[in-house]
């Protein structure tokens, strides 16, 4: 009984000694496993030194001794995130196109811990500090983001001595005819804006403005709800200089070519931690050569109608550009800005043109027509800005003021002589005067809210008002040989007067889910225009209502590979131009006549972009598709008598579809390629209402290289400028192929202070424009050649210092473009 009672016991003791065992092991267990640490995280925001978020910045996580461990990229609020990391030492490197990398030290990365990043400020590509704390920078020529693509002139020497005419040749899709029309993509209905704002400045007088007091050119091609829909093929901003880093600095420029050619340019800035104050001038001189030719015949069954005309003119060019403003950094983050841009120009082109008219081969008519058409143009901006930073970064509030005046003063002095076939002239001679007035001025009112909610949603909405006012006043008279007097045209003196108001609204929401971001908007529009005939006293009322939705969607495939699908829907509103029904009479056989009865054509646009970073290549591809309905197309009608005149009308649809593909190649540090192509399709559709009209479609494409090569320690730049545009279609016709090649060489003296260049434009002298016109029984052919070879030699010289700071550039949220 004792010994069953002691084992009894001891196998008890036993039993307890193990469960004591095991419980002592699962309790070591469950310390252990506590004990273990839980991974740390890794956040913080890119910016640039305006204190915009920058997208897409590769986020590189390395150990101490350089091997990878994790890597992202910032969403569309420019913020990032790592998760899963293990405590200990690392460090972070960030890199985006177009700026200089950014390492920042981790020294211990404790476990069970979201590490934030201070606000990592990122500054242009291969910037150089030397002694004297002078900066230098070296900025890419073209860098696509992923709501535009930005153009950098300062990196073109082929527009050194030139106007922004000359920069927009060289942007990659853009097109500049020989009247200083502006295409984007084969399209011509492009908005032009000056500082993100309209300016009298757009209309026809962009050569005022000297290629060296560009700072960049904006292209954005497929424009969210928050922007002005006008344009169909887009956008294209202009953006003056102003210095934005510290210091008190400036430039001076002299540029001189055949033909002669003269420009000069001073630039200045100062600025400090609270008032930033610019200033500049330019001044230019230009002269040349502008003639042209043209050739028509049409069937009139038992009669063939030819008409010869030759024209050899002159072209004289004189431009003046101030610009003056400041910037304050008032209290409670809050920023108010001026500016004054003012410009005067004067312009005086002289022509000897000859003229035969043929009846079956026949000589009938032959005379002479001298011409001298003197334009004063002067147009001045006025622009107040104001911002106000919320807290906490958490947006910004933006308004704006913008008052444009402009005024063109047109003379002409015509004398037509008509001849015999002998040579002697048979009856007096034609003697007119004109005498035109064009004032215009645009009132542009603005506000705009941005406000960030959490760290992935973002919202945006703002109203606008655009006034536009234009008052034409046209005056001709003859000389009447029996009174020997001039006696006034009452037939061709007018007065045309046109008023247009739009008010808009818009709203914006978008959000950002890891490689996946979205944006909708919607912005709505009353559009109130009345053209008036002052001296008819007719009224042509237009009022329309619209509303223009827009949508984007990104994805991310790869850390280097992003796709972008956007929509939205767009508008072409007809310009005074289009809409003045009184003619032109500067060549009475070539009238130029507007239609007061157009209505607006509306676009819807879609674009597929994708956007792919390698080594030493990036590259940008879209495809795009634009519908337009009631389409503006520029028509040109012929008569009997020999006549012709260009006017305007509605047709029913036009589609444009294309490809295109920017890539910039650099295969080496001393030598970078820009190349771009531009592929397209377009089909003009008219149901007939339009005589002699045919449905007209077919392809163009056009090709555009920019390859320079640097050597001498950074000291020297050569330069390649090249383009072909093949031919393309128009509603009545085709325009023929050009090409181009510019050579330039520029060196670099006295610690860059010191610039010297060369450049030779169009080397071959075979730049210009002809197009080829169809309609029914009529043929025209037509050639434009102006003075396009020539010599330049550039000079300029930088002073002052440019400072860093202290404090960090920006910050807060505000001044970055969500639209995609």
């Amino acid at each position: 009984q004792y010994s069953i009672l002691f084992y009894s016991k001891n196998n008890q003791t036993k039993i307890l000694m193990r469960i004591i065992t095991l419980l002592l092991l699962f309790l070591s267990a469950v310390s252990y496993s506590f004990a273990q640490e839980k991974p740390a995280s890794i956040v913080g925001e890119v910016k640039n030194e305006l204190g915009e978020e920058l997208i897409f910045v590769k986020c590189i996580l390395y150990t101490p001794d350089s091997v990878f461990v994790k890597g992202t990229e910032t969403d569309l609020f420019g913020k990032f995130e790592l998760q899963n990391i293990k405590s200990g030492a690392y460090y972070l490197k960030f890199e985006f196109i177009g700026f200089e990398p950014k390492y920042i030290q981790i020294e211990n990365l404790k476990p069970n811990t979201n590490f934030r990043v201070k606000s990592v400020v990122l500054t242009q590509e291969d910037i150089q500090i030397t002694e004297d704390v002078e900066i230098t920078a070296t900025k890419k020529l073209i860098e696509t983001t992923i709501d535009k693509k930005i153009y950098d002139p300062s990196q073109d020497l082929s527009t050194q001595g030139g106007t922004v005419e000359d920069i927009l040749r060289n942007v990659p899709s853009v097109e500049v005819d020989e009247n200083g029309t502006i295409s984007l993509r084969g399209n011509s209905n492009v908005t032009i804006l000056v500082d993100g704002l309209p300016s009298t400045l757009t209309a026809g007088n962009l050569d005022a403005l000297p290629a060296n007091s560009i700072e960049r050119v904006e292209l954005v091609t497929n424009p969210s709800a928050k922007y002005d829909p006008d344009g169909t093929a887009g956008i294209i901003n202009i953006v003056l200089k102003k210095q934005k880093l510290r210091g008190v600095n400036g430039s001076v420029s002299l540029n001189a070519g055949t033909g002669p050619v003269l420009n000069g340019n001073i630039n200045f800035n100062a600025r400090n931690e609270k008032v930033n104050f610019f200033f500049s001038y330019g001044a230019r001189h230009y002269e040349g050569f502008r003639n042209s030719f043209s050739y028509w015949d049409t069937d009139l069954g038992d009669t063939l109608l030819e008409l010869n005309q030759m024209r050899e003119g002159t072209d004289l060019n004189q431009n003046q550009n101030m610009r003056l403003g400041a910037d304050f950094k008032l209290k409670n983050r809050q920023t108010f800005g001026f500016s004054v841009n003012g410009n005067s120009g004067v312009r005086e082109r002289t022509g000897d043109q000859i003229n035969n008219r043929l009846y079956n081969q026949d000589l009938n008519d032959y005379w002479n027509r001298l011409s001298k058409d003197p334009i004063k143009r002067r147009s001045i901006d006025f622009t107040l800005n104001y911002q106000k930073k919320f807290k906490n970064k958490g947006g910004d509030l933006k308004l704006s003021a913008n008052q444009s005046f402009g005024n063109t003063d047109t003379e002409g002095f015509y004398e037509e002589r008509y001849y015999s076939d002998f040579g002697n002239e048979y009856r007096s001679p034609f003697l007119q005067e004109i005498n035109n007035e064009s004032k215009n001025n645009v009132l542009t009112l603005a506000l705009d809210v941005t406000k960030y909610y959490q760290k992935d949603k973002k919202l945006e909405y703002g109203a606008k008002y655009i006034g536009r006012s234009l008052d034409k006043t046209a005056y001709s008279e003859s000389y009447d040989t029996l009174t020997e007097n001039y006696n006034p045209d009452i037939n061709l003196n007018n007065q045309f007067v046109y008023d247009e108001s739009i008010f808009a609204a818009y709203g914006i929401f978008g959000q950002q889910v890891n490689k996946f971001g979205y944006q909708v908007g919607l912005r709505l529009e009353q559009a109130l225009t009345e053209p008036r005939l002052i001296n008819t006293n007719e009224n042509f009322e237009n009022n329309y209502f619209s509303f223009f939705p827009s949508a984007n969607v990104l994805y991310k495939l790869k850390e280097e590979h992003t796709v972008t699908l956007s929509y939205s829907r767009r508008i072409n509103r007809p310009s005074a131009r289009t809409l003045n029904p009184f003619p032109s009479f500067s060549d009475p056989l070539n009238l130029r006549v507007g239609n007061p009865d157009l209505n607006p054509e509306y676009i819807n646009a879609y674009e597929l972009v994708s956007q792919r970073d390698w080594k030493k290549v990036n590259l940008t591809s879209s495809l795009y598709v634009r519908h337009t309905t009631s389409q503006i197309q520029r028509i040109k009608e012929f008569y009997d008598n020999g006549t012709s005149a260009i006017t305007y009308k509605n047709l029913d649809d036009a589609y444009n579809y294309g490809l295109e593909v920017i890539g910039v190649y650099k295969p080496y540090k001393w030598l970078r390629n820009l190349i771009s192509f531009n592929g397209y399709g377009i089909s003009i559709q008219d149901d007939g209402s339009t005589p002699n009209l045919v449905n007209n479609q077919g392809y163009s494409w056009n090709v555009k290289l920019n390859s320079s090569f640097t050597f001498w320690n950074n000291s020297t730049t050569f330069q390649i400028s090249t383009a072909y545009v093949a031919r393309r279609i128009t509603a009545q016709g085709w325009v023929k192929p050009r090409r181009g090649l510019d050579l330039s060489l520029q060196r670099k003296f006295f610690n860059n202070k010191f610039t010297a260049g060369l450049r030779v434009s169009d080397v071959f002298d075979n730049q210009g424009f002809e197009y080829y016109v169809e309609q029914g029984n009529l043929e025209q052919q037509a050639e434009f050649k102006w003075q396009t070879r020539r010599f330049y030699l550039n000079l300029s010289y930088r002073f002052g210092k440019l400072e860093m700071g202290r404090e960090k550039r920006g910050g807060g949220a505000s001044g970055a473009d969500f639209d995609f």
